[in-house]
């Protein structure tokens, strides 16, 4: 087991384009498009960010997957987390139809100025369309994070597919857990007995822990996982 108590793998581990990227007041976009702290707000956030590299750096995932990309913090986490791992080639599934219309290819411009292009398999489709499609060909995941959509409809198609798009073992997050058409998917898949709800308590420290715990008793945490214990989809 990893301990986490030490001063590993927190904010100051990030690569530098997300830390760039955390810190900034304004981006600007590959055409020009600014950016403001409105926007940026749509980020993870740090604790999510640090979650999810620890649960990097422990779990190993060898295949990852996203819905949603927008500015690419989540994304620069995966792709760095397999760059660290000493993993080669497109380990990292992205999905975002709105990357150039919505977000001026920005995700994309942060991923390529931190050289981890090569990590990266991105998909321009809706996830409707494009998680069916991955399942059809027969890909697995060791880890997915669904933060895309939060309209009830897309976070259910999101959640159904990539409840069978796990390896045996595969975690799944779900962020902004809070919100009420997510929170009702969560509700479901804790009914799910192909999963099993994964306490994060153990990926945080200091104030963030006593946050979680205290977010958990009120059923209000940002972040939720679940992990498959399934041996077929």
């Amino acid at each position: 087991m990893i301990d986490f108590g030490a001063a590993m793998y927190i904010e100051d581990d990030f690569c530098p384009s997300l830390r760039a990227l955390l810190n900034a007041e304004t981006i600007v976009g590959k055409t020009g498009k600014v950016f403001g702290r409105d926007m940026l707000a749509s980020n993870s956030t740090k604790n999510n960010l640090i979650t999810l590299t620890r649960l990097m750096m422990e779990h190993r995932p060898e295949r990852t997957l996203e819905v949603g990309f927008a500015f690419g913090a989540s994304a620069l986490v995966f792709t760095d987390g397999h760059r660290k791992l000493g993993h080669q080639g497109q380990r990292h599934v992205a999905i975002d139809p709105w990357e150039s219309d919505g977000w001026d290819n920005i995700g994309l411009e942060n991923i390529k100025r931190e050289g981890l292009l090569e990590y990266l398999d991105f998909r321009a489709a809706l996830s409707a369309l494009e998680l069916p499609h991955l399942l059809g060909q027969g890909a697995t995941f060791d880890m997915i994070y669904i933060d895309g959509s939060h309209d009830f409809d897309d976070v259910f198609v999101d959640a159904y597919y990539s409840g069978r798009l796990l390896s045996p073992g595969g975690i799944m997050l779900l962020d902004d857990s809070p919100h009420a058409p997510i929170a009702k998917v969560v509700r479901l898949l804790r009914k799910d007995r192909r999963l099993t709800e994964v306490d994060l308590g153990r990926y945080r420290t200091g104030s963030s822990l006593m946050i979680y715990r205290i977010a958990k008793l009120l059923n209000r945490i940002q972040l939720t996982a679940f992990q498959s214990v399934a041996t077929s989809k």
